[in-house]
């Protein structure tokens, strides 16, 4: 299934200790070039309800992209992000949210979670 992106922005991936998590941000004009790198990560957070995803965000987080690096991921079972059959924990998102910090970004990073 296709999500819909804003104007510039793309799906990227990375492998985690759970599968594959998808994740969006900016990957082309207007909003990548040589400065965007440098700016602070802000991470947005969809819920965990039925059918949840980065998808949530989307017509928001391009109005962040000019002064923050846009990280939409969608967590492990969400989504287009790998779904093993488990019994998730906190535990689990807070593994795969360390580890694509770690990979995207060198410098702390400030969550927004959809209530």
């Amino acid at each position: 299934m296709l999500q819909y992106q804003p104007l510039g922005f793309g799906q990227q991936v990375i492998e985690t200790s759970f599968g594959v998590m998808a994740y969006y941000t900016p990957i082309s004009a207007p909003w990548r070039d040589a400065e965007s790198a440098d700016l602070p990560p802000l991470v947005f957070l969809h819920s965990l309800g039925g059918g949840s995803s980065a998808y949530e965000w989307s017509k928001v987080y391009p109005a962040f992209a000019a002064t923050h690096r846009v990280i939409a991921p969608d967590l492990i079972g969400w989504g287009q992000s790998t779904h093993p059959i488990r019994d998730y924990r906190v535990e689990d998102y807070l593994i795969v949210l360390t580890e694509l910090l770690e990979r995207t970004s060198s410098v702390p990073a400030t969550f927004l979670p959809l209530h």
